[in-house]
């Protein structure tokens, strides 16, 4: 099995480590089952969620997902931000 390495902020991966021992498994096998379940591909033998019927667990994995892609994008540029704020009329 492959080994991965990513950043995730300490007290996200401390609620990522507290779902796991709430269920009883590693790490490792949250995170795979977050990416199954956001890649809709689950384990042999499971159903994928469907898509007008999203299970707790599926939610949660997305939520956890869309948090990681927040959190690991590149600030913007100064010039960047001040397009972003001078186009939505903050500025």
């Amino acid at each position: 099995m492959a080994r991965i390495l990513i950043s995730i902020p300490d007290d996200f991966l401390a609620e990522v480590d507290a779902c796991a021992e709430r269920e009883r498994r590693s790490r490792s096998e949250l995170i795979r089952e977050a990416l199954r379940r956001y890649m809709g591909n689950p384990p042999e033998g499971k159903r994928a969620p469907s898509a007008h019927v999203a299970e707790p667990e599926a939610l949660e994995a997305l939520q956890a997902i869309q948090q990681m892609r927040r959190d690991v994008q590149p600030p913007a540029a100064p010039a960047e931000e001040w397009l972003r704020k001078f186009r939505s009329g903050d500025e």
